[in-house]
């Protein structure tokens, strides 16, 4: 019976694919074949501004802040982090600021799970019984008719 290959590119980006996320993480993705771990992904989405949220209008920047940062505390204190004074700040670029610390963060707290996802190796198939195996050889053996 014929075998056939996921390769572990294919089976990485199908993991990453499934992990729900305000982040589109695949999005920023071009080549997997580079990808080790949460540390090349959290690189690749960094590197091409995928944290950089931009909350635009007065009235989504309110009730961006209002239901996350009420006391405008936090986000005051990512403002002072990034060198804002109070003459260049308004509604809207301290929720962005707010809402880009939060995209990151929620990295963070799936740091595990893409670590998971990209810990695989390629798997080979039996075309026959859609068994998995980490050896072709394997794989091409699964349901071939034995001889009596």
């Amino acid at each position: 019976m014929e075998t056939y290959k996921v390769s572990k590119e294919e089976k990485i980006e199908k993991n990453l694919s499934e992990i729900k996320s305000d982040i589109d993480i695949t999005y920023y993705i071009q080549d997997y074949s580079d990808i080790q771990d949460a540390d090349d992904v959290y690189e690749i989405i960094r590197d091409n501004n995928g944290f950089d949220a931009e909350v635009i209008y007065y009235s989504t920047a309110i009730s961006y802040l209002t239901e996350h940062d009420p006391s405008l505390t936090e986000s005051l204190g990512i403002a002072e982090e990034f060198g804002y004074t109070i003459d260049n700040l308004n509604s809207e670029t301290l929720a962005s600021l707010l809402k880009s610390r939060h995209l990151e963060d929620e990295f963070e707290d799936l740091r595990s799970e893409i670590n998971d996802a990209c810990n695989v190796e390629d798997s080979f198939f039996c075309g026959c019984c859609e068994i998995e195996y980490d050896d072709e050889n394997e794989a091409d053996e699964c349901c071939e008719p034995t001889e009596e």
